[in-house]
C-alpha cells in the first residue's frame, strides 16, 4: 500500500458520520485494532472478540503473531482455549504489518512502561 492509498483510507475512515458509527459499536460491527499485545493488549483483544467485535493485534514482535495465529497463548495466565475460539472464527487476528492500521475502525495504542523509563 502506498503513502497515498494510506492517507486515503485514513480521511475516509474519519469522515464518518457519528450516530451511524455508535449504531454499528452496538451491532458489534466495528474492526478494532490494538497496538501491543502484552499482558494488557491481548487480554483487552480477547475481551473485544469475546463480545463478537473483529480485532486486530498489532506488536513489532513476530513470535506473538505466531503463536497468536497458531490459537496460542504466550501469556500464562492466558488459557490457549481463549484464544484458540476467536482465533478460529476469524474475529481475532495479530500481525506486525502497522499499514493494516488504516483498516480499523478504532485503534487502541499501548505502550510499555519498560520501554518508556526514565531510570
Amino acid at each position: 500500500m502506498t503513502e497515498t492509498q494510506m492517507q486515503r483510507n485514513v480521511a475516509a475512515n474519519l469522515a464518518i458520520d457519528p450516530a451511524a458509527f455508535d449504531a454499528r459499536i452496538k451491532r458489534h460491527e466495528i474492526s478494532v485494532g490494538i497496538i501491543g499485545l502484552g499482558y494488557v493488549g491481548l487480554p483487552l483483544a480477547i475481551a473485544f472478540a469475546s463480545k463478537g467485535m473483529k480485532v486486530t493485534g498489532f506488536d513489532t514482535d513476530p513470535s506473538k503473531i505466531e503463536w497468536l495465529k497458531a490459537g496460542k497463548s504466550y501469556i500464562q495466565h492466558i488459557p490457549s482455549e481463549k484464544v484458540s475460539a476467536p482465533v478460529t472464527q476469524g474475529i481475532l487476528n495479530a500481525t506486525i504489518d502497522m499499514a493494516l492500521l488504516t483498516e480499523m475502525d478504532a485503534i487502541i495504542g499501548l505502550r510499555s512502561d519498560a520501554a518508556h523509563s526514565t531510570s
